[in-house]
């Protein structure tokens, strides 16, 4: 199935998909699984592209599946994703022990095949289906990202968005400048990950005005950034 992307608002056909279920007693039956809420599906993609993951575990077990220290956070992604599905989604509080270390921290894990077969169909093209909803399906989606991959800086008065897919760092660039008159860099440097760097008073303000962080720790930093950036006029502004 394909759709060019001045449709999406005009047809339900990009966010409604059709797959076999195969229930007790080996009975295969058409489900069709359609999302409504867009606005949170803009969240869940952006998370996706960052932290989260969709995953075939094994033959027909699907999942989709966040693991991360903030509650604030987990609770944001379960919320939306909640939405999304139509069904509830829990937080599941986990601690330990990794090969990087000992791990606190929540887990969000939902079997669904429906949106896992929408996903592996649709998530490449995240970013032109969020920009053909409009800006507050691109804040909700650029927002889910800088939940995983992002935070404000306060040795650097920056922003920084992670991410080793620069044409995908790239893509949040031009949704930022197009719709947030947010402007911004992309580094890359041998000893670390490419990023997404943000400075300056005026994008700042509205990166937190119209963007922000759902995880409290990084939005009081962006706050703190702010007035910091403010009191010593880093941009003249």
């Amino acid at each position: 199935m394909s759709f060019e992307i001045g449709k999406v608002l005009n047809t339900e056909e990009p966010f409604s998909i059709n797959y076999l279920s195969r229930p007790a007693y080996g009975h295969r039956i058409v489900r069709t699984f359609t999302i409504e809420n867009r606005l949170s599906l803009a969240y869940v993609l952006g998370v996706l592209k960052g932290d989260g993951c969709v995953s075939n575990r094994r033959r027909d077990h699907y999942f989709i599946a966040l693991q991360v220290k903030d509650e604030d956070f987990a609770k944001a992604f379960s919320e939306c994703l909640s939405q999304v599905l139509n069904e509830e989604v829990k937080v599941k509080p986990i601690k330990r022990d990794t090969t990087k270390g000992f791990f606190e921290g929540y887990d969000i894990c939902k079997g669904h095949k429906g949106f896992y077969l929408w996903c592996k169909k649709h998530l490449a093209e995240a970013v032109s289906i969020v920009d053909g909803l409009g800006r507050p399906a691109v804040a909700m989606f650029i927002r889910g990202f800088a939940d995983s991959e992002g935070s404000p800086q306060k040795c650097t008065a920056s922003i920084r968005l992670y991410n080793k897919d620069i044409s995908l760092l790239q893509s949040i660039q031009w949704l930022l400048s197009k719709h947030f008159q947010v402007s911004s860099k992309i580094l890359s440097y041998s000893h670390t990950c490419p990023f997404l760097v943000i400075y300056g008073l005026q994008n700042f303000k509205h990166f937190s005005e119209h963007i922000g962080f759902s995880i409290e720790r990084k939005q009081e930093r962006l706050t703190l950034l702010i007035a910091q950036v403010r009191r010593h006029s880093y941009d003249g502004n």
